[in-house]
């Protein structure tokens, strides 16, 4: 008994269990590998829920995830991990394929949309450029502007104020133009490591 009672924890502990709450009042419970990422849950919700990937938004807290977050990094201890799911309004779906398919349509989706993190990083993996057309809130997102500026440097015009002061983003811009400078503060400019950086490639 003893020897198939750790089998089990062992093979629990190989698990997470993911519940997910907000739809139509209930909540779905999944058990899913721990090497399981958000995807996973998008697509286990669609298989048992029929709502589309496209229409689903998950959160932990007030923080929308990314597809290709690993649950495991979502846990705050124990083996337990709660989200929570709001339905994008089917008339919006039709969009964001369209945005998927081409990254220049983020600029005239609705300003919900301009402001979903999942959007945003479709579009900007798609193109850098995109994120001029997010919203401030999004802009402010370190991921996604570190996302872009690994494209280009001169995406750190469309950081927000705050990232554009943070040092690792601002060395990451200037590593691959070091033109970035311009939208940097005189404290970071002074930098010399960034500063070396950018005479490097001058």
């Amino acid at each position: 008994e003893a020897p198939k009672a750790r089998e089990r924890q062992s093979e629990a502990a190989l698990h997470i269990r993911v519940r997910v709450n907000g739809i139509n009042s209930d909540r779905r419970i999944f058990s899913v590998k721990h090497s399981s990422t958000v995807a996973d849950i998008r697509d286990s919700l669609e298989a048992s829920t029929g709502i589309q990937r496209s229409q689903q938004k998950l959160l932990q807290g007030k923080r929308e995830l990314f597809d290709f977050e690993a649950l495991q990094h979502l846990l705050k201890g124990g083996n337990t991990l709660d989200l929570d799911i709001v339905e994008v309004p089917q008339k919006h779906s039709g969009f964001v394929d369209r945005i998927k398919k081409n990254w220049r349509m983020f600029q005239h989706a609705p300003d919900d949309l301009r402001a979903d993190r999942q959007v945003a990083r479709c579009a900007v993996e798609q193109c850098w450029e995109a994120l001029q057309f997010a919203s401030e809130s999004v802009r402010s997102d370190r991921d996604l502007v570190l996302c872009a500026v690994r494209q280009d440097g001169l995406a750190l015009e469309f950081a927000s104020a705050r990232l554009q002061s943070d040092r690792e983003v601002v060395m990451t811009a200037v590593k691959l133009n070091w033109r970035a400078l311009r939208y940097a503060p005189a404290s970071l400019c002074a930098d010399l490591d960034i500063a070396f950086v950018a005479v490097e490639q001058d």
